[in-house]
């Protein structure tokens, strides 16, 4: 299985230290759909589980599900009552993205002072199984990994194993027979639920719900999914956007936008997707999947504030 890597190349010999501030930003845009955010950065909140009766709505903004719930995926159409995915069969349909190798062109700003990476992401669906990988490698600065492996359902992932690695390993156990998700690191589980996903999986798990029956996510429609990362589980919330045509390295791709709600969403009033915002605390972040490539990535943005950004842009798939 190829991963993804990561090299960072800074301005001056006298900047070393633009790579290491300016790594949780870039691992924070890859989080966003690829797994690896700080939790300090992720955009981890925005709509909880719907509840299933009154006294579900007292847990419904927390990262616990709702009593009742019977999915960790919730999908909001407007206009429209929430649904738990999984309930009715045939409005949970699920198509396995194709198996890819996207090589990533990737700039941002620290502080106002530029960077350039290159990424890698790869992902393998085989025989009702897969594996996802991904490494970022930065130079004096050491290596992080994350892989998530599991089975693939009628509904789509069902992870097993997370790990998340750097100076430390952790692992992640997601128990479907105990109903329990187990960490490694400490000894406190949470509870599980069908269609519960890991901060690697969720990605393609978007990408294959909207792949099957992209007419039953309209402009506005919410998807709330549990996430688990290598210490929690909590909900993250994605919004569909309009599609664009987007100009990449790779060439002009028509591409669907999700919007990653942050905690400091209180609408689902887009962001403004450049620097030139007059809001010093802007934190936004989205993703665009593009439908002719089974709805993987092309475009990965985290902004924070007008002078740091991350744009990851496809280049080779």
């Amino acid at each position: 299985m190829k991963v993804l890597s990561v090299v960072m190349r800074p301005l001056t010999l006298t900047h070393l230290s633009i790579p290491s501030m300016a790594v949780s930003l870039l691992t924070a845009a890859l989080g966003l759909g690829l797994g690896l955010a700080p939790p300090a950065l992720a955009a981890e909140t925005g709509a909880a589980l719907a509840p299933a009766s009154p006294l579900a709505a007292e847990n419904a903004d927390s990262a616990i599900p709702a009593i009742g719930a019977i999915s960790a995926i919730t999908v909001r159409v407007p206009g429209k009552a929430p649904q738990y995915w999984g309930a009715d069969p045939q409005a949970s349909v699920w198509q396995a993205p194709p198996a890819a190798q996207l090589s990533f062109q990737v700039q941002g700003l620290f502080k106002g002072m530029g960077y350039q990476a290159k990424a890698k992401l790869s992902w393998q669906p085989e025989a009702g199984q897969y594996e996802a990988q991904q490494t970022i490698s930065l130079p004096l600065l050491g290596r992080r990994s994350q892989s998530s492996i599991g089975q693939i359902l009628p509904t789509g992932l069902q992870p097993q194993v997370f790990l998340d690695a750097s100076s430390r390993e952790h692992s992640v156990s997601l128990d479907a027979q105990q109903g329990r998700i187990h960490f490694s690191r400490h000894e406190n589980s949470e509870p599980w639920l069908p269609s519960t996903q890991d901060r690697l999986s969720v990605f393609f798990q978007l990408a294959g719900m909207l792949a099957a029956a992209p007419e039953r996510y309209p402009q506005g429609t919410q998807i709330t999914v549990q996430t688990v990362s290598k210490s929690s589980v909590k909900p993250w919330t994605f919004i569909v956007r309009s599609p664009q045509a987007l100009t990449l390295p790779i060439g002009t791709v028509e591409a669907l936008q999700l919007e990653h709600l942050s905690a400091a969403s209180s609408t689902d009033t887009p962001a403004p997707a450049d620097t030139s915002t007059d809001t010093a605390n802007l934190t936004s972040s989205a993703l665009w999947l593009a439908a002719q490539w089974g709805y993987l990535p092309v475009r990965i943005r985290l902004q924070e504030g007008p002078r740091d950004k991350v744009e990851l842009l496809l280049q080779q798939r």
